[in-house]
């Protein structure tokens, strides 16, 4: 009897979609409604309802980390807004920044010194990306470390630093970087910081820009993670310390639901990897998540800023430990005329503020928690992304499919399906 308004609605399914193809009810009214949500056999129902629920996921902290990994979180601030800064950005910039509310600094040059004169790095974190510089970018921002620690206010247990060496998903793109040799000894040292530094990125939003769905994102960057996690340990470091080494890097898209999704079935994933390791403890990397540039668009800027708003509420309700939102003139090689760099980077900071401050969204750890369709939808993207990383490794993993192509011709495959459906007006 459980079942009866179920198959009471279904059958009324049926029989609405039987007007519309002459008077014959579809075999399967749900499966006619069912749509995918890109290329990855990930679907999305109609109606979810109690029939769909699944085991409730443990709180926040405990593994497997699908509701974020502090298990403490400060609801008064909610996630980082990390503001980029380009070449472009001088020292008055950051520090006007964080003054401005944001809360993180993602440094994009290969001088990060200038930049850095005047701020505390136990109160801001620190991301860089220095490309193929990336080892004297470190020396400056350790640098910058040192002269902190000549005040008693120090404290090097709150600093967070990213050095940002990306050496396999870099390839990808065909991004200079150093060498995953050169990552790993930068890695050893990072490792004997008594701050909280961590040498490698692996950026899942280049694989997305690339053309990744939303699991080969998350199953590719599972890959290359675990690719690294083997050459630092082949070079004498624990896993755990080899974990520990680690930033994730994914892209948030105007699909508000599959954004969130990604970001707790990427936790998800890692958790298990992690655990299969040997430790789980250490399975909680911080996810730094950057509004797609993929999804942004040249021929109407300010349309972006509707875009980068609902992917900044996907990634920021998801548990991303870091958000960045591009500024609306991102795909645009010198902006809008008339707009100064500045003016798109303070809309991008006050996007993510006015989620923060004016509707409170830090202030629930997790608000997706026990959705039928938040929950399926994860379950069902982690499974996906799970296979693709299995597919990954019985190929010999993510460095060999590079090496050979292979993983190029796939995300190229992706990225032209994408094309044709933003083409054909079924993708935006």
């Amino acid at each position: 009897m459980a079942d009866s308004p179920y198959e009471a609605w279904r059958g009324s399914v049926g029989a609405v979609l039987a007007k519309s193809r002459g008077g014959t009810p579809p075999e399967d009214p749900i499966a006619a409604l069912t749509t995918p949500t890109e290329d990855d056999g990930v679907q999305i129902a109609p109606l979810y309802s109690q029939r769909d629920e699944l085991p409730e996921a443990p709180l926040p902290g405990v593994f497997p980390y699908v509701r974020g990994g502090n298990a403490t979180p400060d609801v008064r601030l909610g996630w980082k807004v990390a503001e980029r800064f380009d070449a472009d950005a001088d020292s008055a910039d950051v520090l006007g920044a964080l003054e401005s509310g944001a809360s993180a600094l993602w440094i994009t040059r290969p001088d990060p010194a200038p930049l850095l004169d005047g701020v505390y790095p136990d109160m801001a974190p620190i991301l860089l990306t220095a490309g193929s510089d990336v080892a004297d970018a470190a020396a400056q921002v350790y640098a910058a470390l040192g002269r902190a620690a000549e005040s008693d206010a120090y404290r090097p247990d709150l600093v967070r630093v990213s050095l940002g060496a990306a050496p396999l998903t870099s390839q990808v793109v065909g991004r200079a970087d150093i060498s995953v040799d050169e990552a790993t000894d930068l890695s050893r040292a990072a490792d004997a910081r008594r701050e909280d530094v961590r040498a490698v990125v692996v950026d899942g939003a280049d694989l997305h820009n690339a053309g990744a769905t939303a699991a080969q994102e998350l199953g590719l960057a599972a890959a290359a993670a675990l690719d690294h996690v083997r050459a630092l340990t082949t070079a004498g470091l624990g896993v755990a310390a080899a974990l520990n080494q680690l930033t994730i890097r994914l892209a948030a898209t105007d699909d508000q639901f599959l954004t969130l999704a990604k970001v707790r079935a990427w936790r998800s994933v890692w958790a298990r990897v992690a655990q299969h390791l040997g430790a789980p403890e250490a399975g909680n990397a911080p996810v730094h998540v950057v509004t797609s540039l993929a999804a942004t668009t040249q021929r109407d800027p300010w349309v972006n800023l509707l875009r980068t708003t609902v992917a900044a509420f996907g990634a920021g309700v998801g548990g991303a430990d870091y958000v960045t939102t591009l500024g609306y003139d991102a795909a645009l090689p010198g902006g809008v005329e008339g707009y100064s760099a500045a003016f798109s980077r303070r809309i991008a900071r006050n996007t993510q503020l006015l989620l923060l401050e004016e509707s409170n969204l830090g202030r629930v750890v997790d608000p997706g928690a026990g959705s039928w369709h938040v929950e399926s939808l994860t379950d069902d993207l982690a499974r996906a992304a799970w296979g693709q990383l299995q597919a990954t490794e019985r190929a010999g993993g993510f460095a060999r499919g590079v090496a050979d192509e292979t993983i190029g011709a796939r995300l190229g495959e992706a990225a032209d399906r994408r094309d044709s459906a933003v083409a054909r007006a079924r993708a935006s």
